[in-house]
């Protein structure tokens, strides 16, 4: 028998005076990640290291300014509830912004938000499980939308971990997700330090082992499409290297763009 909704998630979304928080163990991951005490320096510029959802704009409500002042799911957003907006007007869970409340399903043109709830007035993705399939069988209610998990217990073997702020399961969402030497980056767990095999690197990118660094492209094997080019001095696939690789009226400048 399959878990009910409300024990199936390793976490719990607590709305506070607007406030939605993920409880969980420590560590930070998403993106940039860590996994010890002073997580806040991993995280470029203004953001901020939340222990269940990584490096986010926001870890309170305290975070965000008037325009958007509630924090919800690590990021500011005009509305965390129904209740924050205005007369006639409903918290659409998806943006998390305020919009003209509906009354039924007709109401709502967008076709990711075809369903009106009743209750909020807000034109949603799902209401119940039973709206949602196609490999996201759960509903979340926090973003309206169905998801692929709600907690790590939906997720397999291959990637166990689940991300409450895209519902998806995934390889790692915090460093302790990985092995000893390796990071949480990008949701893959990556050697921490000089790579020596590309199964080391982020997705898209392969391994320098002369330089120990993770790339784009080393050769243009390593590129398809309109970009077949390897730039090893832009360090990414461009559409050209020589003017001959142009069409006769064009010349390749020096973003590798036939112009």
């Amino acid at each position: 028998m399959r878990l009910a909704n409300w024990l199936r998630p390793l976490f719990v979304l607590l709305p506070a005076a607007g406030v939605l928080m993920a409880v969980v163990g420590p560590g930070c991951g998403s993106g940039t990640s860590w996994g010890g005490s002073s997580c806040d320096d991993a995280c470029p510029g203004a953001r901020q290291c939340d222990t269940a959802l990584g490096c986010v704009e926001c870890r309170g409500n305290g975070d965000c300014g008037a325009a958007q002042p509630f924090c919800v799911l690590g990021e500011c957003r005009e509305c965390a509830v129904t209740g924050d907006c205005g007369a006639g007007q409903s918290c659409y869970p998806r943006e998390h912004e305020c919009k003209p409340a509906c009354e039924a399903n007709g109401d709502c043109t967008e076709d990711n938000a075809p369903i009106c709830n009743p209750d909020t007035k807000a034109c949603v993705g799902c209401i119940k499980d039973v709206d949602c399939g196609d490999g996201k069988p759960f509903c979340n209610s926090t973003t309206g939308r169905c998801s692929e998990c709600l907690g790590d217990a939906d997720c397999g073997a291959a990637e166990s971990h689940c991300d409450v702020s895209d519902g998806e399961c995934h390889t790692c969402i915090v460093n302790e997700h990985c092995a000893e030497n390796e990071v949480c980056n990008d949701h893959k767990c990556v050697l921490d330090g000089p790579c020596t095999s590309n199964t080391q690197c982020p997705e898209n990118e392969v391994c320098n082992v002369d330089t120990g660094d993770c790339v784009r492209c080393l050769t243009n094997n390593d590129c398809e499409g309109g970009k077949p080019f390897c730039s090893t001095v832009l360090d990414e696939c461009v559409e050209c290297l020589l003017d001959t690789d142009c069409e006769a009226d064009k010349t390749c400048n020096n973003e590798g763009k036939c112009d």
